[in-house]
């Protein structure tokens, strides 16, 4: 009986790491750091992985939830759903748009370009939430409204909600991977 319930946590165990292994933006930083990082002014061409300060090539956007200016913003609005004595964060709204931006090292400087597959990983460095005896704020609410959903439930009570945003602002440091070409 003991070996069994060694087993079974030695199994658990197995799953979470698996898990968090296998996790989308952990993927994408492990294939990140596998492409060798060079400087701009190598120009070399085909993949490549570059570092640098982000700049703007035209008016920046504003991101939606707090007002910065930025070249891409990623947003996240998740439910809280609770199962008895558990729960999880449920997402209801992604919402993700970024336009082409200059990046520039001590060597030179690239415009990047963004596409439909770019995979991109921001940290989340804007939250909010709203919940019981917490309404939404306007802005949040709007937000909701321009996706089709609302800060309360069926019977008026509050959602109890996140909002989760991360951008590319200028003057931060940004690594991209992708293919290079000369112009």
């Amino acid at each position: 009986m003991p070996g069994f319930v060694f087993l079974i946590i030695l199994v658990v165990i197995a799953i979470i790491v698996a898990a968090v292994y296998f996790e989308k933006e952990r993927r994408i930083k492990r294939a990140i750091r596998a492409v060798p990082k060079v400087a701009l002014a190598d120009g070399r061409t085909g993949v490549v992985r570059v570092a640098g300060q982000l700049g703007y090539t035209g008016q920046p956007l504003a991101a939606p939830l707090s007002g910065r200016a930025c070249a891409y913003y990623e947003i996240r609005v998740e439910e809280w759903r609770s199962n008895g004595k558990s729960g999880s964060w449920r997402v209801l709204i992604r919402e993700v748009l970024g336009q082409p931006f200059l990046l520039q090292d001590a060597s030179g400087r690239a415009f990047v370009h963004l596409d439909a597959s770019s995979e991109i990983v921001v940290n989340k460095d804007f939250q909010d939430k709203s919940g019981t005896f917490n309404d939404a704020k306007g802005h949040l609410e709007a937000f909701l409204a321009r996706h089709g959903q609302t800060s309360t439930g069926l019977l008026g009570f509050n959602k109890k909600l996140r909002y989760l945003e991360g951008v590319l602002e200028a003057g931060e440091t940004v690594t991209v991977v992708g293919v290079a070409s000369r112009e």
